[in-house]
């Protein structure tokens, strides 16, 4: 939801095609992590949680351009980029618990 009330932040300052960006990936985090509790299988958990990663990867790239362009206070950055770390190591761990399940299968799916 924060990425939501960043980019109505964004537009209010007229940032429109960055706004547009972070919307997306912010947003694609989330969609990606709510697809995954529903996989067909393992490989495709595992799958859906690499592509959450990947874009709350792109997502903290955008961060860091908006703190660098002055488009967050330093405190709004700050809240925001331990929110996403935060994630990124969640995600790790899933992933690679996930990954190493897929290998005591036998890599089958």
């Amino acid at each position: 939801m924060r990425i939501i009330l960043l980019y109505q932040y964004l537009l209010n300052k007229k940032a429109f095609p960055i706004a547009q960006q972070i919307v997306r990936c912010g947003t694609s985090v989330g969609a990606n992590i709510h697809e995954a509790n529903a996989a067909e299988s393992l490989a495709d958990f595992i799958h859906k949680l690499a592509i959450s990663h990947k874009e709350l990867e792109e997502t903290i790239y955008w961060l860091r351009l908006f703190k660098r362009g002055n488009y967050l206070p330093r405190g709004g950055y700050k809240s925001l980029r331990d929110d996403a770390d935060e994630l990124i190591r969640l995600l790790s761990r899933v992933l690679f618990t996930a990954r190493q399940k897929k290998k005591g299968l036998g890599g089958k799916k």
